[in-house]
């Protein structure tokens, strides 16, 4: 009984059973259950281009921020390079001897430096400058004076000499001889007439004609000197600030000046 009952469910169910109930008799309204509920319409599809459920714009995304990093890794690591705008100056080493393959010396042309340029007080000095000698010849001096060699003249042959009473002289070098006494090495004679009024700060003496804006008997300052050609030239000036050089022919001791006697030089021997 149970193996019947099991086969006639296990059988499929014909249509007209189904309306009628299983027994043959139709289904009353009252036995059709309408379902209330609407049905929702079904969302359509979206189109899908990546297998595996992945759409194509998590993909663009992930390409565009590989792209960037690309970029950054360009910009930030690969070296830059730049053109440098300094100049190299190649340096050349001189090289004299340089052997050959026979061991023979070879000599190199190397460009030789420059010679340093020698100032004219060491061209122009002279062993007699600055040394008393005995003078012998000059037309203001009688024979074997005393004098002061001060300088070598302009011409590059004669010396201007001074002796103790500061006479000037120009005179040859045959006529110059050593000094035979010891004389101290501060010991300097006179320059010449006006030796007391250089450097002071007092108008003492007047020019005699006209130099430069300077017009005769105006009282100027002495401010320097030098001998030339056997004759003392003074630097003078009216202000201190224009200077102009005259000859000790054309001054004068300003008028109430009077210059102090001329001490005797402390000479050994004369």
């Amino acid at each position: 009984m149970s193996d019947y009952l099991s086969e006639q469910e296990n059988q499929p169910a014909a249509l007209g059973d189904l309306l009628t109930g299983g027994d043959g008799t139709p289904l009353t309204e009252a036995d059709i259950v309408h379902d209330e509920r609407k049905a929702k319409p079904k969302r359509k599809p979206k189109p899908r281009f990546w297998s595996g459920g992945r759409t194509l714009y998590p993909v663009l995304a992930a390409g565009g921020i590989g792209f960037l990093l690309a970029v950054a890794m360009v910009l930030f690591v690969t070296p830059v390079r730049q053109e440098s705008t300094v100049q190299v100056v190649p340096v050349t080493v001189p090289v004299i001897i340089s052997p050959t393959p026979l061991g023979l010396p070879v000599v190199l042309d190397v460009p030789s430096l420059p010679t340093p340029a020698v100032p004219d007080d060491t061209l122009n000095a002279d062993r007699l400058v600055g040394q008393w000698v005995r003078v012998d010849g000059a037309y203001n001096m009688p024979p074997n004076t005393l004098a002061f060699v001060l300088s070598k003249d302009t011409n590059g042959e004669w010396y201007n000499v001074a002796d103790s009473s500061g006479t000037l002289a120009l005179v040859p070098p045959q006529y110059l001889s050593p000094a035979d006494i010891q004389v101290p090495d501060t010991v300097r004679p006179p320059i010449g007439p006006f030796d007391y009024a250089i450097d002071k700060m007092e108008k003492l003496v007047v020019v005699l004609d006209q130099h430069g804006d300077i017009a005769p008997g105006t009282p100027v300052y002495v401010m320097g000197w030098r001998a030339e050609d056997g004759s003392w030239i003074y630097q003078v000036s009216k202000d201190l600030v224009k200077p102009e050089y005259v000859p000790a022919g054309f001054l004068a001791w300003a008028p109430g000046v009077v210059p102090p006697t001329l001490e005797p030089l402390p000479l050994f021997g004369t």
